[in-house]
């Protein structure tokens, strides 16, 4: 079966999850089931038979189902012990042009990040994790050929003169609010928040050590909005202010 891309952007409103786990399947060889209100995201860890409101598909072991609300799906199983992961979630997004993804055509390691996603405790870490993978099945062309993290610390860089705007900057990047902060957690450590702030102090310092531009030129030019707010942000991450780092590096020894 050919790779089949989920044309929509997912980007919308978050899933809220109403059940999710691994489940097993197979003691019945043929099951049937239809939501009202809900849409099922699977990943399977077996081949098996799908027919999606009559139409059949064959799924390899790691393909995905992603079948919105109202959908029947009647399921053919091959043996008696059927393992997958599932999540079953209200949401708002519009319906893919085609519900079945092969394995081929996930990014790298969508699987075992869903299955750790759903069992992880903490819901808010679930419902963000089911909104990065849907993303990533709406557009995975994206995530595949560009890094996100990269391309946001690339803007940051390019705009320090500008106070940090995230959900602005997540916006034009194509994503959530939600998702940067988790793949920013998940690759830095930290919140693209603390990094902007840490980006544009970096500079500040850099600019006050090396150059003998006006402090209030210094504050403009790293975003903030007068010496003052620079000054602040400076005591808090070192103790002194920006004539006293001044001074501290006039009189540190040089090579």
């Amino acid at each position: 079966m050919p790779a089949v891309p989920v044309s929509h952007s997912l980007d919308l409103v978050a899933p809220l999850i109403v059940r999710y786990g691994r489940a097993t399947h197979g003691r019945r060889r043929r099951e049937s089931y239809r939501f009202a209100d809900y849409w099922c995201l699977h990943h399977y860890d077996y081949s098996l038979g799908l027919a999606l409101d009559g139409e059949p598909h064959r799924l390899g072991a790691g393909a995905v189902s992603l079948v919105p609300a109202g959908v029947r799906m009647d399921y053919e199983f091959p043996r008696a012990e059927c393992v997958h992961t599932y999540a079953i979630f209200a949401w708002t997004g519009p319906p893919p042009e085609r519900c079945i993804i092969p394995a081929g055509a996930l990014p790298a390691g969508w699987g075992a990040r869903f299955r750790s996603g759903v069992e992880n405790a903490d819901e808010r870490f679930r419902r963000v994790r089911l909104w990065d993978l849907l993303n990533e099945l709406a557009a995975p062309d994206r995530a595949a050929s560009a890094d996100l993290v990269g391309r946001a610390r690339e803007m940051l860089s390019a705009r320090l003169q500008e106070p940090p705007a995230i959900a602005r900057l997540a916006a034009e990047l194509g994503v959530s609010h939600n998702l940067l902060t988790l793949r920013f957690r998940e690759r830095l450590g930290e919140s693209p928040i603390n990094y902007a702030r840490r980006l544009r102090l970096a500079e500040a310092r850099r600019l006050l050590v090396e150059t003998s531009l006006p402090v209030k030129i210094v504050a403009r030019e790293c975003g903030y909005g007068d010496s003052h707010a620079l000054a602040k942000a400076l005591r808090a991450a070192t103790g002194v202010g920006p004539r006293g780092l001044r001074r501290s590096a006039t009189t540190q020894p040089r090579p």
